[in-house]
């Protein structure tokens, strides 16, 4: 084939991808989009051994905006620390997300830090009181770092952009298989073991004082978006599959041990609500988990969870801004 067909050939593909491409989604990327958001978190910890132990950070919803206009986006969030519920001790924390979706690729990376849990499913008794309490792991500090990327097989029909960062709009139902990719760090410390004393049951194994977990996970998954008149939508999607981890834990007596394992990691993202021309209003829920198998008698889950009640509009750009916008398409960021 002649360099002249291998250009119409390329033409007529492109026009097929775009006519196909405009009957499932419209393309909103040039509107200034503007969305007010209430974010619930739920990032928990779990053991599971003899005893069954939650522990979570008093971390309470927070209130923010957000802006995103091409391949940019900003969000801001407030979360007074006087929001915080008082029997379940203080919590400092720093929770940065980035998202860059694009068609076909799209890319998560986050880091967390928290310090100050509590355990929410046992309460002791107080010594003076003798009123049953949280019982409080004031100085239990963790690091989660991570980033993942996931490839959509069906990007000709299916957007996941629609639904979660709204600069584009589903029309009709489609679904996409897609292949998630994942590299994360967590660290979790304690100056003394994290089980108390008064929990009976707890075997030496399970005296965990500090880890550090280096995992790869590779998720397989399907995502699917249900769309009733245009503008009601419902997405839902999973990816399941191996993790494969490196350990590096210290005990109770000091005693350390190293070890890798494999164990089974999911992620899950939900999404519902309105998606019109310039308005749309939604809830939008993410859930990942990582299993850490440290044995025979302790496993432990870690949970990235979140939702999100949001409300917003899409602007045409300010005037002023425009040069910024056009210099935007002008940077080697492949967002459309």
């Amino acid at each position: 084939m002649c360099a002249a067909e291998n250009i119409w050939a390329q033409k007529l593909n492109d026009s097929s991808y775009a006519a196909v491409r405009n009957e499932y989604v419209i393309d909103k990327t040039e509107k200034l989009v503007v969305s007010l958001f209430n974010r619930n978190p739920n990032n928990g910890i779990e053991f599971n051994g003899a005893s069954k132990i939650k522990l979570f950070p008093n971390d309470p919803n927070s209130i923010g905006i957000r802006f995103q206009h091409k391949w940019l986006g900003l969000g801001i969030g407030y979360s007074p620390r006087q929001a915080q519920l008082a029997n379940r001790g203080n919590t400092s924390s720093l929770d940065l997300h980035l998202f860059c979706y694009g068609k076909k690729l799209n890319i998560d990376a986050y880091f967390m830090q928290y310090s100050g849990y509590y355990i929410e499913n046992v309460k002791l008794p107080d010594a003076k009181t003798k009123e049953f309490k949280y019982h409080l792991l004031p100085e239990l500090q963790t690091t989660n770092i991570g980033a993942g990327g996931f490839y959509l097989f069906n990007h000709k029909k299916f957007s996941l952009r629609s639904n979660f960062l709204f600069n584009e709009i589903q029309k009709r139902s489609a679904g996409s298989f897609v292949i998630k990719s994942s590299v994360n760090f967590f660290r979790i410390h304690n100056p003394v073991h994290i089980i108390p004393d008064e929990i009976v049951g707890a075997s030496a194994t399970e005296r965990l004082r500090a880890g550090d977990f280096y995992s790869f996970s590779f998720l397989p998954g399907y995502y699917h978006s249900f769309v009733w008149r245009k503008k009601f939508y419902f997405t839902l999607g999973t990816s399941v599959g191996p993790m494969l981890q490196l350990q590096d834990v210290t005990l109770e007596d000091a005693k350390q041990f190293k070890r890798t394992q494999l164990a089974a990691r999911g992620s899950s993202r939900a999404a519902l609500g309105y998606n019109s021309n310039k308005f749309f209003m939604g809830i939008v829920a993410y859930n990942d988990i990582y299993n850490y198998n440290l044995g025979k008698e302790l496993r432990l889950n870690f949970v990235i969870s979140e939702a999100r009640v949001l409300i917003g509009y899409r602007f045409e750009v300010p005037r002023f801004f425009q040069p910024v916008s056009n210099q935007m398409n002008r940077l080697p960021i492949k967002y459309r």
